[in-house]
């Protein structure tokens, strides 16, 4: 992946990569590959890539700036990268369809199920008051408010949507509460 160094400091690539590459004496800090030869273990090019230990492309302190080949490089990073994929894929999915206006399937059939007063997807609990402008769920205050969510998405939460054809919003929580009553006695 190339790297955009629009993120790095101005003296990157003049001081503080060439400071690392010459402290790993041009090596991997992993494996030892040397940088420009061939990978002892692939047999492919060695270019030395600097990784940042906490996955943190503002932190530039030495101690967190290690040398690394491309395969120790992506080795080390690959947990970050999936644990991260599925909430950057969201996150650039909801800003083109942004741009474009436009939504998603799936949103159109989460925003179709869930209205102010309706169960909320995290605790089932009737009240749904809330609504992630980012990946469309649906929430009561409680649990919007709760520490459970994180991981999941960086929610902006905004109030839900009434029920169309002007459903009065007490309404549709009691028949919430009514039908979760129901469900209920009938297990």
């Amino acid at each position: 992946m190339p790297c955009d160094y629009s993120k790095y400091p101005p003296n990157w690539k003049t001081e503080i990569r060439p400071f690392i590459l010459e402290r790993a004496g041009h090596r991997c800090e992993i494996c030892g590959a040397e940088n420009y030869k061939p990978h002892p273990i692939t047999g492919s090019k060695v270019v030395l890539t600097i990784m940042h230990l906490n996955h943190d492309t503002t932190d530039n302190r030495m101690e967190n700036l290690k040398a690394g080949c491309q395969r120790c490089h992506n080795r080390y990073d690959s947990e970050y990268r999936k644990a991260h994929a599925a909430e950057t894929r969201t996150r650039n999915q909801a800003d083109a369809e942004a741009a474009t206006g436009q939504m998603s399937l799936l949103q159109e059939a989460t925003m179709k199920k869930g209205f102010y007063g309706d169960e909320c997807q995290h605790c089932g609990e009737a009240g749904i008051e809330l609504r992630c402008s980012v990946c469309g769920e649906y929430a009561c205050q409680a649990c919007a408010d709760s520490d459970d969510w994180m991981g999941r998405c960086s929610h902006d939460w905004t109030k839900a949507e009434s029920r169309p054809l002007g459903k009065d919003p007490d309404k549709a929580m009691e028949e919430a509460r009514e039908r979760k009553m129901e469900r209920q006695h009938a297990s």
